[in-house]
């Protein structure tokens, strides 16, 4: 009976969750490459033209240099991490839903500190971004310390990322 769970898993892991983790990957992929090019933009128009901001702007170009860059950067890491947690309900545990959630935390500390002024910087604010530093320090701890008790190394020493766990080891 034990032969035929182990056939179900690895017709499950090739049918479901290689696709799964393509269309992830190619997805990331593509939110990067967005996010690059759009800082690229972004430096361009501060360097070579008047990088005037106009209030009714619809061109993609005026959405760009109106939007700061850590604005854009955590847009960009909100939505990977969205992509991270969607490709988590395929898997069969939720175990490694650490990593995009520190992803999350750190798209919402971004955010906030991109929007952040000496007029709106108060004390509520610095409560919300002292909150998330100690979320995402507990989160990293937690991360640390479920690599240390599977007996994992430390950061490998190979670059390839040809398994599930990418260049940077586990998943958590």
């Amino acid at each position: 009976m034990s032969d035929l769970g182990s056939e179900g898993d690895a017709r499950f892991a090739a049918h479901v969750l290689r696709p799964a983790r393509i269309i992830r990957w190619v997805c990331q992929m593509i939110i990067g490459v967005g996010l690059t090019v759009a800082l690229i933009l972004k430096i361009y128009m501060l360097v070579l033209t008047d990088y005037q901001c106009t209030a009714d702007g619809t061109t993609i170009g005026n959405a760009i240099r109106c939007t700061s860059a850590l604005e854009l950067t955590a847009y960009t890491l909100a939505l990977v991490a969205a992509f991270d947690l969607a490709y988590l309900l395929f898997e069969d545990t939720m175990e490694r839903a650490v990593r995009p959630l520190l992803m999350g935390l750190s798209a919402t500390l971004l955010f906030i500190l991109s929007g952040l002024t000496v007029e709106t910087a108060n004390w509520q604010i610095a409560m919300t971004i002292v909150a998330l530093a100690a979320a995402l320090t507990g989160g990293l701890a937690f991360r640390f310390w479920m690599r240390r008790s599977r007996g994992a190394p430390n950061p490998p020493e190979s670059t390839s990322g040809t398994s599930d766990q990418g260049a940077h080891g586990s998943e958590y």
